[in-house]
């Protein structure tokens, strides 16, 4: 069943009736179905209903007060307006109208303006009505989307809690054990590598923490205050490349890059940006990765393995990989969480690379700030001016 727009249906048992307002509403442009029973107008309805009826209230068969009370029981037809229109002009007449269901009561004889003057408000009025309807029903779909993604939280963050706490106290026990206990039969090589160990799982620690914190971010108030990114930076570069001191990295750090942020989160963010950026210059030749920033937005730039920019709407989707587990090794969460953080603290994150010529990743924290330009991001070559290179 079709809705026509600026369709009436005039129902009234006297064709002279039907012929005036007719003419009256068809000269301002209206589609005016007339007919001249309450059983004729089901008929014509059930091919296509009006915006609009006006209903005489005496007629043969079914009334006007009955008519309007079953549109008002189908589904399909109860927010249509009614107007009655009816020589009854006494109270009792007009407040059984409104029982019914009609939305206004015109008195016969009438007055083409007066006739006009309502039709508008109420076809306006039944307007906005629709439009609301269709705003409260994306609200419901965007809620049920909200609540599956925050349902997928949960279960992430279960999972977390119960599959990776377990396994990290038993190397935080077992680590501080062996320091405790067979210290003096280490060297001071093997000491350092237990210190490294626990300084991991510690951060680890703090890692699964600050993950389960994020599944309930957006009903807390975040930490902010400035910290130096460039610093920031450093000390995670300075971390992965203790872990893996065979490989030789060309680092290239922006200073005095200061942002104002929540520090436990933007760690997350530094350390899943770096951290890729380190992991998919693993084949690289000569490797180089680069923070920087400008015009309110920050970036880490990488020559390694880059991205067709034909997934680029992907990257950072829950679980979403677009390489080979047996090329890089990953969850495909890491990015996700980035996003996320980003858009609590109000800004945005995107990515541009190209297929073996690196890939940049940028960011905002602020909604203000104005973003940079890098519609011609090329992948960093030599030290730009400005930075400090290790």
């Amino acid at each position: 069943m079709i809705m026509t727009a600026g369709s009436i249906l005039v129902v009234d048992d006297m064709p002279d009736n039907l012929q005036v307002l007719s003419d009256i509403l068809s000269r301002e442009g209206y589609q005016v179905r007339p007919v001249t029973s309450a059983a004729a107008a089901f008929r014509t309805m059930a091919a296509a209903l009006p915006e609009l009826v006006l209903a005489d209230i005496k007629m043969p068969g079914m009334d006007g007060y009955e008519f309007c009370r079953q549109l008002k029981e189908d589904p399909r037809t109860r927010e249509i307006p009614v107007i009655f229109i009816s020589a009854l002009g006494e109270t009792k007449d007009k407040v059984r109208a409104f029982a019914a269901g009609g939305v206004d009561y015109i008195t016969k004889p009438f007055q083409a303006g007066e006739v006009l003057a309502r039709v508008r408000t109420h076809l306006d009025l039944y307007g906005l009505r629709l439009s609301l309807a269709q705003v409260n029903t994306a609200l419901l779909e965007r809620t049920a989307q909200l609540e599956a993604a925050n349902r997928e939280l949960e279960a992430f963050s279960y999972s977390v809690s119960h599959d990776l706490r377990a396994p990290l106290r038993g190397i935080d026990g077992f680590s501080h054990a062996l320091l405790e206990d067979y210290r003096d039969r280490l060297d001071e090589t093997g000491r350092g590598y237990l210190t490294r160990i626990c300084s991991g799982v510690r951060r680890m620690g703090q890692l699964i923490e600050d993950l389960l914190g994020l599944a309930h971010i957006g009903r807390t108030e975040l930490d902010l205050e400035d910290i130096d990114l460039s610093a920031l930076c450093a000390r995670v570069l300075g971390d992965l490349a203790a872990e893996d001191p065979q490989r030789q990295v060309q680092v290239a750090i922006q200073p005095d890059l200061r942002v104002r942020a929540d520090s436990r989160l933007l760690q997350v963010v530094v350390d899943n940006l770096l951290g890729n950026a380190w992991k998919f210059t693993s084949r690289t030749p000569a490797p180089r990765i680069e923070v920087g920033g400008g015009d309110g937005a920050f970036w880490v730039r990488d020559n390694g393995a880059g991205f067709d920019m034909a997934y680029a709407h992907k990257l950072f989707q829950a679980f979403q990989r677009l390489h080979r587990v047996d090329e890089f090794t990953g969850t495909g969460i890491g990015l996700a969480i980035v996003a996320r953080i980003v858009h609590r603290h109000g800004g945005r994150v995107w990515a541009e690379g190209a297929p073996g010529a690196g890939a940049g990743f940028f960011f905002t924290l602020a909604p203000s700030a104005p973003v940079c330009d890098q519609s011609h991001w090329a992948p960093p070559l030599t030290p730009p001016a400005g930075m400090q290179s290790s």
